[in-house]
């Protein structure tokens, strides 16, 4: 059985594309990373007085964990497939790849990856399909070469 996986991902969400064998399953997984502003520091009512920080390192530290919680939930979705297409605007494709490259489990799995700007679920799931129908043809000429 040959398992292949497309994921959109973002910052906000992931939608999962998994073609098993021709049929497409959906799911999506929601991050739950906080996109809020740092709100100003006060300001004491003396003249020339204290004024409170907000600790920018804190709210860093804070999403990055976040993110890393993240991709954690993504990872157990990886498991028994053969190749990856990872897709999407913004760079959580390229940190996502990176910690799968650190992963001792997913080091060797075949990642691709592809910029692609808003798109509707059905335009991911016809990405997708077209994506591994394009490889599966790579794969047969490949091996036909081989033999």
């Amino acid at each position: 059985m040959v398992k292949y996986l497309g994921i959109y991902i973002d910052y906000d969400k992931a939608l999962l594309i998994s073609l098993i064998n021709g049929q497409v399953n959906l799911k999506e997984i929601h991050s739950e990373i906080d996109h809020s502003r740092i709100k100003g520091g006060a300001r004491s009512k003396q003249p020339y007085g204290p004024q409170d920080k907000v600790s920018e390192s804190k709210k860093l530290y804070r999403k990055q964990n976040q993110v890393s919680e993240y991709f954690d939930r993504l990872l157990p979705h990886l498991y028994g497939i053969s190749s990856l297409y990872l897709f999407g605007h913004g760079k959580a494709k390229y940190e996502f790849a990176t910690s799968l490259k650190n992963n001792y489990n997913f080091r060797k799995l075949p990642v691709s990856i592809d910029n692609v700007s808003n798109i509707t679920r059905n335009q991911a799931i016809a990405r997708v399909r077209a994506f591994f129908s394009i490889s599966d043809q790579w794969q047969l000429k490949k091996n036909d070469i081989l033999s």
